[in-house]
């Protein structure tokens, strides 16, 4: 009934104005999508998820029209600025919701799983947290364009503020530095070293943990998977009793 009564006082069709109407449908959705958009991404979210922030601020309802059916009753607006204030309030609240699950059907889910590769699988012999972080960190960086020294400094500050060491013979040093993509690093080391891990023990098992600078959500829902892998001590146990990267990865995936 209300946009029923909305039409019985303007007529739509005498008094659309095509260029009035691409104006104003420009400026909202600039001003929404990129103004709301660009918010999220110097906050640290994704552009992907900055889109989609955006595109879902830009929903626009019943609130625009009585605005503008306020200023054309007022006189501050003419038919034809309010007719097209109608059409962009229909157009981004009904393009909305489509474009949002586009751009969340493009969302990149990363798992622990996806992530285990049998090349960034070593059983190493190092004596301390810095040979055996600089292992690590060389096997991520062979034969790519990833500043080897750069990501060991990162790691070394985020190890010297807080200790990595979990429990259950865990430790996982971790960074986010400027790459697309996670990457994840593991060393799996009889002697076991000291990361300070809360239980007191050593931690065996060191996965190195690499993700986008941009994108805090990711690095916590990893670092949650990982610690959730090895809440079983027994289950550790038996892993670290592997001797090749790919049963090592199989038995890691089982965990639950």
């Amino acid at each position: 009934m209300f946009f029923v009564s909305i039409g019985l006082k303007v007529n739509f069709i005498e008094n659309f104005d095509f260029v009035i109407v691409s104006i104003i449908l420009v400026l909202s959705f600039f001003g929404k999508v990129v103004g709301c958009g660009l918010g999220a991404y110097w906050s640290g979210l994704s552009k992907n998820d900055s889109l989609i922030i955006g595109f879902g601020m830009n929903s626009r309802g019943t609130m625009e029209i009585i605005l503008g059916l306020i200023a054309l009753h007022a006189g501050i607006i003419n038919n034809q600025v309010f007719v097209a204030l109608v059409i962009m309030a229909l157009i981004t609240s009904i393009s909305s919701a489509p474009i949002m699950s586009y751009f969340l059907s493009k969302k990149v889910k990363f798992k622990l799983s996806n992530l285990l590769v049998e090349k960034y699988v070593a059983f190493t012999s190092e004596k301390d947290k810095e040979a055996i972080i600089m292992k690590l960190v060389n096997m991520v960086t062979e034969n790519s364009k990833l500043n080897k020294t750069e990501i060991y400094n990162e790691v070394m500050v985020r190890e010297n503020l807080v200790p990595t060491g979990i429990s259950n013979y865990l430790a996982i040093p971790h960074a986010k530095i400027n790459i697309k993509e996670p990457v994840l690093a593991v060393a799996i080391n009889r002697e076991g070293i000291n990361f300070e891990a809360s239980d007191g023990i050593l931690s065996n098992i060191i996965i190195l943990l690499l993700t986008p600078k941009n994108n805090n959500e990711l690095q916590l829902k990893l670092l949650s998977e990982i610690v959730n892998k090895f809440t079983n001590k027994e289950d550790v146990e038996k892993l670290l009793t592997i001797e090749s990267p790919k049963l090592f990865i199989d038995m890691l995936n089982e965990i639950k």
